[in-house]
């Protein structure tokens, strides 16, 4: 969310001079509208979708076609997204949504500037299986 306002924020500044907009790997044509500042139909006609019958049809660079009745759920991916970016004059750049936290997790430093994880492992009991007392 934090990364959608600030992109956002960054298309609607008048005097920003850093033009990388960061994409998550599935873009909306609605925030491809208010980032470019172009109306739907022209959204739309950078994007490849084509508007038959009341319905907005799309494929991706995959071979796969796409149908909504609704213009606000025409979702494309990063690939479609990025030459229209470029064309405009941005530097479109993929977003990890979900990085890789295997190889070192997320570590908090605590107040006394101890490792939150290394406390955890100390207090946690190592005993499996401990039973819970029931009621009387």
């Amino acid at each position: 969310r934090r990364v959608k306002a600030e992109t956002l924020h960054k298309a609607k500044a008048k005097n920003n001079t850093d033009q990388t907009l960061l994409f998550p790997p599935y873009v909306s044509a609605a925030e491809l509208r208010v980032i470019f500042r172009l109306d739907y139909a022209g959204v739309m006609r950078m994007l490849g979708v084509t508007h038959l019958q009341s319905k907005y049809y799309w494929k991706d660079y995959d071979g796969r076609e796409f149908e909504t009745s609704s213009k606000r759920r025409v979702i494309v991916p990063f690939e479609m997204a990025a030459g229209p970016a470029a064309s405009l004059g941005y530097k479109p750049r993929l977003l990890d949504v979900e990085p890789d936290w295997t190889s070192h997790g997320p570590r908090a430093v605590g107040a006394t500037g101890e490792i939150e994880g290394e406390r955890l492992k100390r207090v946690r009991p190592t005993v499996k299986g401990w039973k819970v007392p029931s009621g009387p």
